[in-house]
């Protein structure tokens, strides 16, 4: 009962997540519909993404390309990678991940 329950939980989770991660699409679709040609090209494949690969796409961009975004386009990446940063370390399983890779890194 208690796996049926936690399934459930995860589920309902995801899909209140995707929810909100399709509004702020669309929001940001918004936004890069006056935004500039440069703004457009590093930020429209986003709009296209899960949550997770638009996570991973924006955490990329470095502090100049996001100061030269067009400012309501900025506005919704920074506000989307400090949620996802929140989300991420807010996961006991993700923090756990990271430090250990912390400690143990990959060598090449």
């Amino acid at each position: 009962m208690h796996h049926k329950q936690t399934t459930q939980h995860q589920q309902s989770w995801q899909n209140s997540l995707q929810g909100k991660h399709q509004r702020w699409q669309h929001a940001l679709r918004e936004a890069l519909a006056y935004a500039s040609p440069a703004t457009v090209e590093l930020i429209a494949p986003a709009t296209a993404l899960g949550p997770l690969e638009a996570a991973l796409l924006l955490s990329r961009l470095s502090p100049l390309e996001v100061s030269l975004l067009d400012a309501p386009v900025r506005y919704h990446v920074l506000g989307f990678r400090r949620r996802a940063a929140a989300l991420l370390w807010a996961n006991p399983a993700v923090q756990g991940a990271i430090q250990k890779s912390r400690l143990h890194p990959r060598s090449s």
